[in-house]
């Protein structure tokens, strides 16, 4: 016989299958001829494919799986089992582990255990069950013998894209039909030399029930629907896997340095410092104020850092009380507070090996700070209701729109914790001291907003771009981005105009220009500051051009050329 017993063996082979998606209908396999049982039955796939320890949860999960196994057991008396783990892709602990406490035990089979009662029956048995699997491997073939007991054995290869994965076998053997008188002699001839008697065997015989050589094919046909389990459940794996790379493919795009919109100096020295620090794993503290993209900046690290494949998980410190604050970082055990209904993992424990982005972290409490920085200088944690500290490998990466040197003068936020967040400082400076990049995060935003591009618009009339440029933005780019919003949704044409801006944005540009007296003629003005001067006219205005021709004296034929010339205006 062979050593496979109950899913745990040392032997390989493979059934294949190539499915395409696992949406697609089931179906059989050939199961007259056993040689192709298990062949692929659709369109091949040139990608390698292997199993392993997600392939295996998803097969153990599955109620078919379970319930084949089950049919198997109750008409043939017969258990499954796989060998040859380095093939399947885990080891058998692993194995025994994902596939969970067995409900009913092994099945054993006494022609077996007779023989292996005899160190050299074993050795021989084993010896056997090798060749089988030497021959299916070498074939990629269902292999089907005898083995010196008279019970039938199978070795099922599994051929995942012609690639050897394993193999399913049957544990211990069944029977198909009682041996002939003959056949008992050569079984006795067999066993001579292994110190097994042979009416011994014939009276375990009959505890063995002969199954009719009509349902070999039952058995095949089972056999090819636990393959075809295994096989969808590894192209499943294998999509979910795709599925992941190509997200962080589209993550690592998206936060690439490159498209951080900043062309202006201060934001080019920003990123100067960024690509000296990504791989290092100190502290980074990120200031500036609201709206200004640390996050984002934030992202940017991680995902150029060696730490890019390990999770990024952010946290706002200021949105949260310190109790949940407490339990979102470091976690908590069951019971440790009313509510706490079961075990929870915080953020530095899930973030083992990544970066851990804390944002508005001057709103932490004093007892928080502490252990923040603990976690910074001994790498350990305490989740709520625990007594034994958690080893984690994370680096830090905090966030504030305060001057937290300031606080740490005013006593209000900790002079220690401050030196370990703030190793590697970076400041984000305001939308209104780099103008300059307005103009490009208007195109940015025009090009990445659904609705912009479904009314298909190309920028913005002059004068609504020149408010923008005069406009303080107290919210920086969000601001911005938000304004621009509300433009895409009222703009009635290709271009933004100044009457599809925010109401505060117009009325504080409109503040900020100087009263223009009805005295005050154009004839007066520079010629060099004529188109400015028109510029600001509009805006106090809101563009009509009646008003605009009162205020500044002239007729409103003379002034319609006067926009035209400078392509202000509608």
């Amino acid at each position: 016989m062979e050593k496979t017993c109950n899913e745990a063996s040392a032997n390989p082979e493979p059934i294949s299958g190539s499915r395409a998606s696992s949406a697609e209908p089931r179906r059989e396999s050939t199961c007259g001829d056993p040689a192709k049982v298990g062949e692929s039955t659709r369109s091949e796939r040139s990608e390698p494919i292997t199993l392993g320890p997600e392939v295996w949860q998803r097969v153990f999960n599955w109620r078919i799986y379970r319930h084949t196994v089950s049919l198997l057991r109750e008409i043939f008396g017969m258990s499954v089992g796989f060998t040859d783990w380095p093939a399947i892709g885990i080891s058998l602990e692993e194995f025994t582990r994902i596939r969970g406490p067995q409900k009913e035990p092994p099945i054993l089979v006494p022609f077996c255990e007779l023989i292996r009662q005899s160190e050299k029956g074993r050795e021989a048995c084993i010896l056997e069950s090798e060749r089988a699997g030497e021959r299916m491997r070498s074939t990629g073939k269902i292999e089907i013998w005898k083995c010196f007991t008279g019970l039938t054995c199978m070795y099922i290869p599994i051929m995942i894209n012609n690639k050897y994965s394993g193999a399913l076998a049957t544990a211990g053997g069944f029977l198909l039909d009682e041996p002939t008188q003959a056949e008992w002699d050569q079984i006795a001839q067999r066993i001579r030399n292994i110190n097994v008697d042979i009416e011994q065997l014939r009276k375990l015989y009959f505890e063995i029930k002969p199954k009719a050589k009509g349902l070999f094919e039952v058995v095949l046909r089972l056999f090819a629907v636990l393959i075809e389990e295994i096989f969808v459940a590894t192209v499943e794996v294998e999509e979910d896997k795709k599925r992941v790379i190509e997200l962080e493919s589209a993550l690592y795009g998206k936060y690439k340095f490159e498209k951080i919109i900043g062309k202006s100096p201060v934001m080019q020295e920003v990123f100067k410092l960024l690509r000296r620090v990504i791989d290092t794993d100190n502290p980074i503290l990120i200031e500036g104020e609201t709206g200004t993209g640390k996050e984002l900046l934030a992202h940017a690290i991680h995902y150029h850092s060696p730490r890019q494949a390990q999770p990024f998980l952010a946290l706002n410190c200021g949105t949260l009380t310190e109790t949940l604050l407490e339990s979102e970082l470091f976690g908590h055990l069951k019971g440790s507070f009313t509510g706490a209904t079961r075990d929870k993992k915080g953020l530095f424990e899930v973030a083992d090996k990544g970066t851990v982005f804390l944002d508005e972290v001057a709103e932490m409490s004093p007892s928080l700070q502490v252990k923040l920085l603990r976690v910074i200088q001994e790498g350990t944690f305490l989740p709520v209701g625990c007594t034994q500290p958690r080893k984690v490998d994370v680096r830090i990466i905090s966030a504030t729109n305060k001057d937290l040197k300031i606080l740490v003068e005013q006593g209000k936020f900790r002079e220690d914790l401050y030196y370990r967040l703030n190793v590697i400082k970076i400041v984000i400076p305001p939308l209104r001291e780099r103008k300059e990049d307005i103009p490009l995060l208007i195109e940015h935003f025009i090009k990445t907003n659904p609705l912009a591009t479904k009314k298909k618009i190309l920028g913005l009339r002059e004068n609504a771009l020149k408010m923008l440029l005069d406009y303080h933005w107290p919210g920086n780019i969000r601001e911005l981005q938000n304004a621009l919003e509300r433009a895409f949704s009222l703009a009635t044409s290709q271009y933004i105009t100044p009457e599809e801006l925010p109401e505060e944005i117009r009325k504080k540009v409109q503040k900020d220009i100087p009263l223009i007296e009805s005295t005050l003629l154009y004839k007066e003005i520079m010629p060099q500051l004529e188109k400015e001067y028109l510029i600001k006219l509009l805006a106090q205005t809101n563009g009509n051009i009646t008003k605009a021709a009162s205020l500044s004296g002239l007729h409103r034929s003379s002034l319609r050329n006067l926009l035209r010339k400078y392509h202000l205006g509608k």
